[in-house]
Formats: structure tokens, C-alpha cells, sequence
């Protein structure tokens, strides 16, 4: 399908474009950062101007204020000096009144007065019981006038400096006028009276009605609540108000109250009402000069800044661009030439040269081309000899692969071969090593004993082991065995460690004589090799529960009492198999009770990891044989197992793991293949009273005294045991047929005493 036809544009075209959109994008940056730093700098300059020429209009304001205000302290001086000297007072409040033609009339009312006695003495001078009222202008108040309602007697009563009140117009005169007051109080702060001054506002009404602040402005006089404080109208003016309350509903300055009463000046531009504004407060009042007017008046300075910049701006662009016109051509030339050079090499001709000749990039680039030319066609010869080197290789490559692959089946199948050999050998190893871990099935039966065991091996084989032995006459030896490493070499040092094991317990030695022959045996057979073995061995009569034990360097066994409650069987002496004919070994000895349970195990057991790092651990193998160790050894040691492989899931078995658990169900009186003499049946009884068989241990001693009637040794043993039961009339009449039996023996007759002495107690 053919392509449609794309209009080509020029390199000229694109760098005249690049370089106009360039200089217009620095110089609307540029004009933009003028806009917001110089412009708003001017706005700013001018407000503040007229915010402080307001400033100094409120200060005038307040002296105005402040000189009416010092006319009234001065007569508030004269009043508490001339209390009762009213006509004298009264001629101070006229002469007050025409030295300042600011203030219309100055007038007193004392805090007393008697509403039903009301005299007129003089005009001006009001007489009411105690109290009295003056007035500088001579006006005098219609009867029953109470001028303790009045508004500025009530204002200045709880105000203790002078409080300006809101204006009104007098009704003779039509004038505005504000009250001022000042309360008039003794040394020791009670009220005495209220001075009293109605100033006229048409010269402040003047003076705020030709304060300019910009060409176009306003000014006005208010109260907080935004109402004309000079009401005269101004009918020369055109009216940037509405109404005559700054803050009314239509105002430009509607709802700027809170903010023109919380400062102390303000100032901003509305410019969506095309005005700016500016307030004061003024001092001692809750008045505000307000001004207003046109934006244009703060901002014809900006406007022509704009103006100009416009100008200059348009100025540049028109240079920018014939810049980039003459940049753009001086440019294209050589990047034209280099096209020409590129189009010949791609038509083949590899003897084309470009010629510019200028010292900048496109002069580099120039000489970089034809030198890439150069080496190009340097390298097309090179590859031409190369390919019929080729050719010539290829011809022989054939018969070498076939003679390669040849030897290469060779090794492969004489590695398959030797891999058989050594999967048949291993696979004959862990037969063997079967046949040294015993099954459940393979171990001894007795009515006394159950057995609980089983074998992980980390690989094939391992080189852990366990056994149980039957010694006859109702001694069972069992071990438990680690030896160091893994695979065939450790397995065969298992079974040679096995067989030595068995071969010394059927002689019917002690634990620590067993341990010490087998070590003699394995140091002679592996001394001086890197291999070593752990192991613990123990032997349990039967018939009295009493267990012995030694350790050669392997973690201990645990006992499990019927209770719950587990016992370490740990020595301090015992060193590993293997090592040095130098073996210090100790043993120790404990009793079983029907219920109890040994555990053998390794280490593979105690030393499993989990994913987070953590070792299963021997406190979690306490804990787990206390909550579960009461049910049949072979069903625990299942749960055992299980509950390492999910502690160590997700991670790669590092060790064989193996245990061997021992139950101890009953005692077994009648061995087979064991001569027990009295003293021999004694001591077992006493074994088992010790572990807390003290039933079994006088069901056997019974036994036992039906076979020897006449035997005071066995009566006394029997006494103790039946007294220990509570049966004391039993023991006492054992013990007394054992002394006449016995008269020479002063022990029965002592504990024939110790009884009879219990029975009385």
C-alpha cells in the first residue's frame, strides 16, 4: 500500500521556528515577572501612602477631640472644688462655652436629685433637693426633666474617662452635634456629677469633606457601625455611596465591617467594583475614617509601565526574529552537505568526502564523517577476505562435530554407568541402615514396656541410631546415637557403633562400663579420622522400676512422670565416642514408676529451625511432652515429628532426627532367668515405695511371704509398708509374730514400739 506523502520541513524552517518561540517564551517570562513584582509593587507603594496619610487625618482627628476633651477636665477640676457653690460653677460653664466656638453648650448634673422637689433658681440652674443641674447657655429643662435617664449621664456614670457619643442634629438649628462627657468623681471614687459637652461637627464636617487622599477619592467619618458621622450633604460631588452607611447592603464596602473595626488600619482593591479602600481608626472613638476611590488612581502608574513594556517588548521580538532568520541559514548549509555526504554512502559510494569548511561542531562533524567513510570501506575489504575464510572453514567444521560428538556420547554413557554404581550403593546402604534402626514391631515385647520410635533421615542414609536390648531377668537396656556427618560414611559408623553397643550390654555390664568399651572399640577403628559419635545409654529393671544411665556427650534424656512433670537426665562428665582413650564418664540412677515415660531423641530434633531463624529448641520439647506425653509412645512420637516438620516448614531439613520412647506400664515380679534372694525382693519393694508404688510394693512383698512364712525380715519390711498404706493393726501384728520369731533383734522390737506409739496417739 502506498504511503501518503508527509510535507517535508526544512532543518532552516524548524531552527527559525525554535529560535522566535524561544525569545517570545524569555521575554512573556520576563514581562510576567515585571507584571507581579514591579506592578504589585507600585499598587502597594500606593495604598500605603494612603493608609498613612489617613493615619496622620485620624491623628488630627483625635487632637480636635482630645482639645474639646481637655475643656471638660479642666471644669471637672473647678466642679470638685465648688460642689456647693452652684452659681459659681454655672458662671464658669458660660464663660467655657464662649471661649471655644466648637462647642455649642456645656452643661452639669449632679448625681443627686429629688423628683419631687423641683426649683428653676436661675435660667440655666435647676435646683433638685441636694442635687442641681447647670447649663452655660442658660437653657433651662422643662419641669420634671430627669437628667439621670438622660443617655450621657448614664454612659458617663459607668465610664470613668470621656465617652464620645453618637451625633444628632439639633432641632432649633438643624446643626450636627456629638456629646461629649465626663464623669466627675471624689477622692474616694463616688460619683458627684456628669459633665456634659454638645460640640458642633460642621468644621470637622468640612475638613473630611475636602481631604483628598487621591484625585478621584472619598472620605468619610463613621461610626463602627459603618453610619456618616458628618451628615452634611455634599452635592458637588458625585456620589461613590449609596446610602449614608458605608457598610450598608449595596455599598462597595459591603460586609468589610468586622475586618475595618478589628485593625487599626487597613487597605486593598476591589477589583471587580473598580475601587480601592482604606481605613483608620481614630484614636479614643469607635469612629473610622474611610476613603474610596477609582483603581485607575492608584494604578495609572502601572498602566504606563505596561505601555512601555508592550513597546519594548514588540521592539525585540522583531529583533529575535531577524535573528533567527540568519541563524536558521547559517546553519542548514552544512547540515545539507552532511545530508548529501549520507545519501552517497547509502547509494554505495564509499569514496565520497564532505567538504566544510568552518572551525565549530559542523566542521568537526565533517571530518568525523569522511573518516567513518574511510574506515568503512576498510572494513568491507576486511570482511570480503574474511568471508572466504569462511568458505574455506566450513568445508572441514562437519567431520570435526561429528568427531566431537562421537567423544562426548562416550563420556556420557560412562557416566551414566558409574552414576548406577553409585545409586545401587546407596540404595544397599539404606538397607543396612534399616536394619540397625529397629521398627516398633522389631523391638523387644514385654507386658511392662511400651515403645514408641522413629527415624527421618536427612538424605538416603544417616548416622543416627537407636536400640533396645532384652538383658533377661527383667533388664532392658536401650541407646540412642548421633554419629557426626551425614551419608554412607556416617551410616556405616552407626552400625559398627550398633553392634559394639549390644555385643557389651548382653554381658550384662553397667552403663558407664559399656559406654567406655565402645569408645576403646570406636577410637581404634576411626581415631584419627574427623568423625565422632554421641550416645546415651540406660538400663531398667522391671521388677522395681529403677533406672541407670550414663551419657557420652548427647543431649539428655527426658523423663516424663505419669504426672506431667519432667526430669532431665544430665551428668556433668561425659565425653564423645570416638575421640580420645582418655573417656572421663560418670552415671547416674532413677526410678520409674508405672506411667512414666523415657524419651531418647537427637539433636536433629531439639536444633530444627524455622523460617524465621528460630530453633525448635529443648523448652518447646518440655512443654510438648507435658501437654501430650500421657497417651502410647507410639502414637506421640508421630505427633512429636509433625509438630517439628510444621516448625520448620519451608525450610530444607538440616539434620537426621530420630527418638526412642520408653513406657513404663507396670512393675514384673516373676522374671524369667533372674534369682532374686529376700534381700534382693526387699530392695525392690523399697524402690517402688520410693517412686510411689507403695500398692505394688506390698502386693509383693505378700507374695513373697507366702513363699517364706517364717522370714522376720520379710514381716518387718512388710509392717513398714502396710503402715504407710494406714493398716497400723496389719503392721502391728506382723511385727509382734516377726519379734517372737526374732527376740535377738532389737530392731523389729522398735518399730513394733514406733507403731503401737502411733495407735495410742
Amino acid at each position: 500500500m502506498k504511503r501518503p506523502d508527509r510535507r517535508k520541513s526544512s532543518v532552516a524552517h524548524r531552527i527559525f521556528v525554535t529560535l522566535t518561540l524561544l525569545f517570545a517564551t524569555v521575554v512573556g517570562l520576563i514581562a510576567l515577572s515585571m507584571y507581579l513584582t514591579v506592578a504589585g509593587s507600585v499598587e502597594s507603594s500606593a495604598l500605603g501612602t494612603i493608609t498613612r496619610d489617613m493615619a496622620l487625618a485620624a491623628r488630627d482627628f483625635e487632637i480636635w477631640l482630645s482639645g474639646k476633651t481637655s475643656t471638660l477636665e479642666t471644669l471637672r477640676l473647678s466642679v470638685l472644688r465648688f460642689t456647693n457653690q452652684p452659681e459659681l460653677l454655672r458662671q464658669l460653664l458660660v464663660d467655657a462655652s464662649g471661649a471655644d466656638h466648637d462647642i455649642a453648650r456645656i452643661y452639669y448634673a449632679s448625681v443627686a436629685r429629688d423628683q419631687h422637689d423641683w426649683q428653676a433658681v436661675a435660667p440655666g440652674f435647676i435646683r433638685s433637693g441636694e442635687g442641681y443641674f447647670l447649663d452655660g447657655t442658660g437653657r433651662t429643662p422643662d419641669a420634671g426633666y430627669d437628667w439621670t435617664q438622660r443617655p450621657w449621664f448614664r454612659q458617663s456614670a459607668t465610664y470613668p474617662d470621656a465617652v464620645v457619643g453618637a451625633p444628632y442634629k439639633k432641632l432649633e438649628s438643624g446643626e450636627t452635634v456629638v456629646s461629649i462627657t465626663l464623669a466627675c468623681k471624689d477622692p474616694d471614687g463616688a460619683l458627684v456629677g456628669v459633665l456634659s459637652a454638645d460640640v458642633l461637627l460642621a468644621r470637622l464636617t468640612t475638613v473630611v469633606s475636602m481631604r483628598r487622599f487621591t484625585h478621584n477619592s472619598r472620605t468619610y467619618l463613621v461610626d463602627r457601625e459603618g453610619g456618616l458621622v458628618t451628615l452634611e450633604d455634599r452635592m458637588s460631588e458625585v456620589p461613590l455611596l449609596p446610602g449614608l452607611n458605608v457598610f450598608a447592603e449595596n455599598s462597595p464596602l459591603q460586609g468589610m465591617r468586622g475586618l475595618m473595626n478589628s485593625v487599626e488600619r487597613t487597605s486593598g482593591l476591589l477589583h471587580r467594583k473598580g475601587i480601592y479602600y482604606a481605613s483608620s481608626k481614630v484614636p479614643r472613638t469607635n469612629w473610622l475614617i474611610v476613603s474610596i476611590g477609582p483603581i485607575a488612581d492608584v494604578a495609572s502608574a502601572v498602566f504606563s509601565f505596561y505601555r512601555s513594556l508592550a513597546v519594548i517588548s514588540f521592539f525585540a521580538f522583531m529583533a529575535a526574529v531577524l535573528f533567527a532568520i540568519l541563524e536558521s541559514r547559517f546553519i542548514s548549509k552544512p547540515i545539507e552537505a552532511l545530508k548529501q555526504g549520507a545519501l552517497a554512502l547509502a547509494a554505495g559510494n564509499l569514496d565520497y568526502r564532505v567538504s566544510i569548511e568552518s572551525d565549530d561542531e559542523f566542521g568537526e562533524l565533517s571530518s568525523f564523517f569522511n573518516h567513518v567513510a574511510i574506515n568503512l570501506k576498510s572494513d568491507m575489504d576486511r570482511m570480503e577476505e574474511q568471508r572466504a575464510e569462511i568458505e574455506r572453514y566450513s568445508q572441514t567444521l562437519e567431520r570435526t562435530v561429528a568427531q566431537r560428538t562421537l567423544k562426548l556420547n562416550e563420556a556420557n554413557a560412562l557416566l551414566r554407568l558409574r552414576n548406577d554404581q553409585m545409586e545401587e550403593e546407596v540404595q544397599m546402604a539404606a538397607a543396612v541402615q534399616r536394619k540397625i534402626v529397629p521398627s516398633e514391631a522389631e523391638l523387644p515385647c514385654s507386658p511392662a514396656l511400651s515403645f514408641g520410635a522413629r527415624y527421618q533421615a536427612m538424605a538416603n542414609v544417616g548416622g543416627d541410631l537407636y536400640d533396645a536390648v532384652d538383658l533377661g531377668g527383667g533388664r532392658y537396656a536401650f541407646v540412642i546415637g548421633d554419629v557426626s556427618g551425614h551419608g554412607i560414611p556416617a551410616a556405616l559408623i552407626a552400625a559398627m557403633a550398633k553392634v559394639s553397643f549390644r555385643s557389651h550390654a548382653l554381658r550384662g555390664w553397667e552403663p558407664d562400663a559399656i559406654l567406655s568399651e565402645v569408645n576403646r572399640e570406636l577410637c581404634e577403628l576411626i581415631g584419627g579420622e574427623t568423625y565422632f559419635v554421641s550416645a546415651f545409654i540406660a538400663i531398667l529393671d522391671i521388677c522395681d522400676g529403677s533406672v541407670s544411665y550414663a551419657n557420652a556427650g548427647h543431649p539428655p534424656a527426658l523423663l516424663r512422670r505419669a504426672n506431667g512433670r519432667i526430669e532431665e537426665l544430665s551428668l556433668e562428665d561425659g565425653q564423645l565416642l570416638g575421640i580420645s582413650d582418655d573417656f572421663p564418664l560418670s552415671q547416674g540412677k532413677s526410678i520409674m514408676a508405672p506411667g512414666d515415660r523415657l524419651v531418647l531423641y537427637t539433636d536433629g530434633i531439639i536444633e530444627a529451625r524455622s523460617a524465621q531463624g528460630s530453633f525448635y529448641d529443648l523448652s518447646r520439647l518440655m512443654a510438648f511432652l507435658t501437654e501430650h506425653g500421657g497417651s502410647s509412645p507410639a502414637g506421640f512420637v508421630g505427633e512429636v515429628l509433625d509438630d517439628v516438620s510444621v516448625f520448620s516448614a519451608g525450610v530444607q531439613q538440616s539434620d537426621d532426627r530420630a527418638m526412642l520412647i520408653i513406657g513404663f506400664e507396670r512393675y514384673v515380679s516373676d522374671c524369667p532367668g533372674r534369682s532374686m534372694d529376700a534381700v534382693d525382693h526387699i530392695h525392690s519393694a523399697e524402690l517402688m515405695t520410693d517412686a510411689g508404688s507403695v500398692r505394688e510394693a506390698a502386693a509383693a512383698l505378700e507374695e513373697l511371704r507366702r513363699r517364706r512364712p517364717d522370714d522376720p525380715r520379710v514381716m518387718n519390711a512388710l509392717a513398714t509398708v502396710r503402715l504407710k498404706l494406714g493398716d497400723a493393726a496389719g503392721a502391728e501384728r506382723i511385727l509382734s509374730t516377726a519379734v517372737r520369731l526374732a527376740p535377738d533383734v532389737p530392731l523389729y522390737a522398735e518399730n513394733l514400739a514406733q507403731v503401737l506409739k502411733s495407735k495410742e496417739a
